[in-house]
């Protein structure tokens, strides 16, 4: 090496820079601007991180409010949830008789209404006819107020347990399988339709 070069040496990531006077100013600034460049890469992740452990605090006090609301709500309710065996004794008597009148009184009303009562007699007018239940219609019986061209089905008459004959309700089931119905209202019954 000649004693009009100068060396310029520069420890970078363990490399080292040699320059001469020729090119060392060219390359000193490319060097600047490479440094320049992961020192503003460096800010940015910098600020990510800041910006990412913001998040995560206030993430973190969310939880814990969510988690302190929770535990207030489990607090507020212990001990207002019970079960049968929290009821004191005649308070479950009292329950217990209140279920099996509802269900004596399903049952008598499902019995009545539902129940076959057998044929209709001979010679009655289907006008006057207002006892619930299920009724046959005999093809060998005459009979006034069926549906034009019906001589015979099952009927089903449904009246409200508590209701007198005002208001009743009468189903037929021709032999063709047709349903027929009308109801009797304001002591007239409407006429019979197909459903």
């Amino acid at each position: 090496m000649a004693n009009d070069i100068s060396y310029l040496r520069i420890q970078g990531d363990g490399t080292t820079y040699s320059f001469n006077d020729a090119d060392a100013e060219t390359r000193l600034s490319a060097l600047q601007t490479t440094v320049s460049g992961h020192t503003s890469t460096l800010a940015q992740h910098t600020s990510s991180i800041s910006t990412n452990a913001a998040n995560i605090s206030a993430n973190s006090a969310n939880i814990t409010a969510n988690t302190n609301s929770i535990n207030s709500v489990n607090t507020s309710l212990s001990g207002r949830i019970g079960t049968l065996s929290n009821l004191n004794t005649s308070a479950k008597t009292s329950t217990v008789a209140a279920i099996n009148e509802v269900n004596t009184n399903t049952n008598s009303v499902k019995s009545a209404a539902l129940k076959q009562s057998g044929t209709v007699a001979d010679g009655t007018s289907l006008t006057a006819f207002v006892t619930p239940g299920i009724y046959v219609i005999s093809g060998s019986n005459t009979y006034t107020g069926l549906p034009d061209g019906v001589t015979y089905g099952t009927l089903l008459v449904l009246r409200p347990a508590a209701s007198t004959a005002a208001f009743t309700v009468q189903m037929l089931i021709g032999a063709s399988g047709v349903l027929y119905i009308r109801s009797f209202t304001n002591s007239s019954w409407s006429s019979w339709r197909t459903v």
